[in-house]
């Protein structure tokens, strides 16, 4: 007989697994979707204003849009959209989808109507939870877009904004996509590579972020996430500026249209990435703040966008959108930048309570942009000029047909923020406040996507703590002048001189052109009130309308006019 000795051995075993990339997908996906659902959001400090904001539904320009998918969708709304909805056809009976526009294209509301559902759709704490009714809109409203294949003329919808819409869709929905739905979520979002430069490679590979939050793609969230955060940095050409403006399309500022687009994005990815090993660096981070704190918050008064930052952005609404999208923005970045939030939550305060402070005071000169900011305690103004190192301006997409004078040292002067809203259709674009130029009846000149620069390079200003100098000499259209303007405590000092031309033709310049609000009062010997009329006078002294006083420093042609 033979015997087996049996040995026992105790083993220890160490296993390396590789699930923390999933833990932090899985976090990125949860934090996107809390953004949508408004999950535990900060927002509520806003909520109360922008549930006033009137919506606008042809709003043409991505932050606009944005700004209302954040407003609460009330139950008559859902059902409105419910019911303008076929479920046969996978379409909204009030869109048209033919549409050949290169902006403003309506099949793109489709894809925002979509989010917008998701986001109730998939947030437990609303009524529309997993309603079934809803699910099978949703589905229906999916496969049309997917069998449509819709492409609109303008690259940017196919490439940027219906990826960027439906990304997040994909990723609350992951869960209940079916095979094929997920494969054709993953081929829309594939129109988005990483190309191009500023704030478009930004948007391309947020996009490319979204597919691989969707497809669980560790590397290549990396690899998105790193090129998002590569484009904060100072640049020489197009982007973040060394005076916190910001260009796109050559030397151009671009607060408004595509600047703010760049800091709503970075500020929203950064607070996707909080929290996981992608969240951004404190260089970076040290930047962004910079771009918020030293640029962006310069440029709101009251609740309102400087207009002279809007690009060519001339929207309905579109400077109370903008500085709501750019509150947001501040409310993203008190959370990514916790120790620097009270500077964040400064900016809602001076620009939505009752008090409007505190108020950031002083003087700033975007040198790089060829832009003047003077805040003073009680109001608000800014000159933007050209010079051939500036573009003034641009027309791309059909918008700012008008803006011909925009960029020859217009200005625009706030006290209460309200003083143009909605002036931009009845605008009078040939006497924009503060130009010098001719006055003829020939229609206006369409600019193209080069626009204009003033030629000559004596464009600048100095500072002196609150007190400071824009100054820039005029040379355009055969027409050349040598202007100033100056900010001394209380008062606003505009000079010009040497006006020539070679061309017989009249030359004026608009002091200011506003909405009429109260009486217009001036005094050319004695004092009076301007009624509903012109008046033309070389004896007028000084004018005062709507807490603004208006006082000449020689004796010169002036006209006042005040109508309907």
């Amino acid at each position: 007989m033979r015997y087996i000795k049996l040995m026992t051995t105790s083993f220890f075993i160490f296993l390396v697994c590789d699930c923390y990339a999933q833990s932090f997908i899985e976090t990125l996906d949860k934090n996107i979707s809390d953004y949508y659902q408004k999950d535990g959001s900060t927002y509520i400090k806003l909520d109360s204003i922008i549930a006033k904001l009137q919506q606008d539904p042809d709003a043409v320009d991505m932050v606009t849009k944005e700004v209302y998918q954040k407003k609460e969708l009330l139950p008559y709304r859902v059902d409105q959209l419910m019911l303008t909805f076929n479920l046969n056809t996978g379409q909204w009976s009030d869109l048209n989808y033919d549409d050949r526009r290169e902006s403003a294209w309506d099949p793109k509301i489709h894809t925002e109507r979509i989010l917008l559902l998701t986001g109730l759709y998939s947030n437990r704490q609303s009524v529309y939870y997993k309603q079934q009714k809803l699910n099978v809109l949703l589905h229906r409203a999916l496969k049309f877009w997917f069998d449509a294949n819709l492409i609109c003329k303008n690259w940017w919808y196919n490439e940027i904004g219906v990826p960027k819409t439906l990304g997040p869709v994909f990723i609350m929905l992951r869960d209940e996509l079916t095979a094929d739905e997920m494969k054709k979520g993953v081929l829309v979002l594939n129109h988005s590579r990483i190309k191009m430069t500023g704030q478009n490679k930004v948007w391309l590979a947020g996009n490319v972020l979204f597919k691989a939050i969707l497809t669980q793609d560790e590397s290549l969230a990396k690899m998105a996430r790193d090129t998002i955060f590569s484009e904060l940095k100072v640049s020489g050409s197009e982007g973040i500026q060394a005076d916190y403006s910001f260009h796109q399309h050559g030397p151009q500022q671009q607060f408004g249209n595509y600047g703010l687009s760049f800091v709503n994005t970075l500020s929203f990815w950064a607070r996707v990435c909080v929290d996981t090993p992608l969240e951004i660096d404190n260089d970076r981070l040290s930047l962004l703040r910079d771009l918020m704190l030293e640029g962006y918050s310069w440029i709101t008064w009251k609740g309102y966008f400087d207009i002279n930052s809007l690009g060519r952005h001339f929207f309905k609404s579109v400077d109370k959108s903008k500085a709501l999208a750019t509150a947001y923005s501040m409310l993203d970045m008190s959370i990514v930048d916790p120790k620097y939030s009270a500077q964040y939550e400064a900016f809602i305060t001076r620009n939505y309570s009752q008090s409007y402070l505190p108020q950031l005071i002083g003087t700033k000169h975007f040198w790089r942009s060829d832009m003047t900011v003077h805040r003073s305690p009680n109001w608000f103004f800014t000159v933007k000029l050209s010079s051939d190192r500036v573009q003034a301006t641009e027309v791309v997409n059909k918008e700012n047909l008008k803006g011909y004078f925009v960029g020859d040292g217009n200005y625009f002067l706030h006290v209460r923020g309200d003083e143009y809203e909605g002036m931009f259709p009845y605008l009078n674009w040939k006497k924009l406040p503060g130009v010098t130029n001719f006055q003829t009846k020939d229609p206006l000149k369409v600019l193209g996507y080069a626009g204009f620069r003033n030629k000559g390079d004596f464009t600048g200003g100095a500072v002196s703590e609150n007190n400071g100098v824009t100054a820039f000499k005029l040379n355009r259209d055969s027409l050349s002048a040598n202007k100033a303007y100056f900010y001394y405590k209380e008062n606003l000092i505009c000079l010009g001189a040497e006006v020539a031309s070679e061309l017989k033709l009249p030359v004026f310049t608009t002091i200011n052109q506003v909405k009429l609000r109260g009486p217009v009062f001036f005094h050319d010997g004695r004092l009076r009130e301007l009624k509903d009329t012109i008046y033309h006078s070389k004896m007028i002294n000084w004018a005062y309308h709507d807490k603004i006083g208006y006082y000449n420093l020689q004796p010169a042609d002036l006209t006042l006019s005040s109508k309907k």
